[in-house]
């Protein structure tokens, strides 16, 4: 399975010096180009409705909860907040792994649990990394202690969210559901198509505690990450479980061979014209979604030792019909770079990878033909492929070879000029024959 996490290109600023949340401007929808997809999840997501969008960057007003909202719901995986950079090959494995609140009195977690400023603020990718990390896979972890009795799908081996039933009456959850719910919901999914069985799912276990044992948090006793060095943290952790599950040898295989058809379909063509969608990609360089690749690397570690594979319908579907006049705006705008031109000898096109998609609709909506098409929900597959195949031809004008998949003898940029001159022509003779009219009454 492939996955383009990066400790190089993933870099979180603080949106303010006091601030818990982080953000990676390089990899947020709505700050990369005004011509970039509206996204404002994060923003919806705060229960506390500080955190704000400008033109250019994100605000946050006094009042944050540090609850993690905003970053478990950014599909890129562009924001980080205080508190979340779990790294499991750190967490001492017990039988389950249990996860609690930062409000509950330390004395009252059980002993080893993972504690979090609130169980709503892990994304879904998330979620699979500490599944992986309770069954032992992560970098020096330990194997589960074996349990005092026969596993089965409600003891068997796992992670448990303690509900300690607070969460209603929590200014982080105005919700009446459980603030984990979502997130768990679609988890719950996946492993199920993945064939992961039951009793391995995270799932929430009832432990009411009296409100009154409630505490205020402070993450100077919580974390003992360095303020300074939290952000890299982070990033750490996720490299180091994605390595691990990328040992699979078929896996790893899959990745190399992935890597190669990208090299060769991103050859330059030496004499192609350098277009205006083309200038847009090289100033907005394509991120990796590092929630996408979290999701597809630690659900495929988790599917191939249990005989499963990564549903279908995580990879999206797309296809370009044949009005594709190859304007690249699609490859352009695609955030990812799950979209890329490439060339073939005497033929241009379209590759995908649909193992980068966010399905962000961008492409779809940007097309000039509306010729793209996307499903979301797949089903599609890992490998990538040539969506479209366009022979290329020698502009007469210019010399330069451009695609075409009809009889036009002219680039575009020179038929643009040529109907531009046309019409200009017609438009003077046009009004030379009235003023020549109006000579002769």
């Amino acid at each position: 399975m492939k996955t383009a996490i990066s400790t190089a290109t993933v870099t979180f600023r603080r949106l303010n010096p006091d601030a818990p949340v982080g953000l990676r401007a390089d990899a947020c929808l709505p700050l990369r180009s005004r011509h970039t997809t509206e996204c404002d999840r994060c923003v919806e997501a705060c229960p506390a409705g500080v955190l704000h969008r400008g033109e250019e960057s994100f605000f946050l007003d006094d009042g944050c909860l540090g609850c993690g909202r905003c970053a478990a719901v950014c599909p890129m995986g562009a924001i980080a907040v205080t508190g979340f950079a779990l790294r499991p090959s750190e967490i001492k494995v017990t039988h389950p792994l249990t996860l609690d609140c930062w409000r509950v009195p330390t004395e009252a977690s059980p002993s080893r649990s993972v504690r979090v400023p609130c169980l709503g603020g892990l994304s879904p990718g998330q979620w699979l990394g500490l599944v992986l990390a309770a069954r032992g896979d992560a970098p020096g972890t330990a194997s589960p202690a074996p349990p005092k009795r026969a596993a089965c799908a409600c003891c068997g081996p796992g992670v448990e969210l303690l509900d300690r039933g607070w969460c209603g009456a929590c200014p982080a959850n105005p919700g009446a559901t459980h603030p984990a719910a979502a997130a768990l919901a679609v988890v719950h999914g996946w492993l199920k198509e993945a064939r992961i069985p039951r009793q391995h799912w995270p799932r929430l276990v009832r432990a009411p505690l009296p409100a009154a044992r409630a505490v205020t948090p402070d993450p100077r006793n919580e974390t003992p990450v360095n303020r300074r060095n939290f952000f890299g943290a982070l990033v750490h952790e996720s490299v180091d479980l994605a390595t691990t599950a990328l040992s699979a040898p078929r896996a790893e295989e899959r990745h190399k061979k992935s890597d190669a058809g990208r090299r060769r379909g991103r050859k330059t063509p030496g004499a192609d014209r350098r277009t205006q969608a083309e200038s847009m990609a090289a100033a907005r360089t394509p991120v990796a979604s590092l929630e996408r690749g979290r999701v597809l690397v630690f659900l495929a570690a988790l599917a191939a030792r249990h005989g499963g594979g990564v549903p279908a319908a995580l990879y999206p579907t797309i296809t370009i019909g044949a009005g594709c006049r190859h304007h690249r705006l699609c490859a352009a705008l695609c955030p990812t770079g799950a979209l890329y031109p490439y060339t073939d000898n005497d033929s241009v096109g379209i590759a995908y990878d649909a193992a980068h998609c966010i399905a962000c609709g961008q492409c779809e909506s940007a097309c000039p033909e509306h010729a793209i098409r996307l499903q979301p929900a797949g089903p599609g597959t890992d490998a990538v492929v040539a969506l479209t195949r366009h022979a290329t031809r020698t502009c007469a004008a210019c010399g330069e070879r451009f695609a075409t998949n009809g009889r036009e003898t002219y680039c575009p940029p020179c038929r643009k000029s040529r109907d531009f001159a046309r019409a200009g022509f017609v438009t003077l003779y046009r009004d030379a024959g009235k003023h020549g009219a109006r000579g002769k009454h």
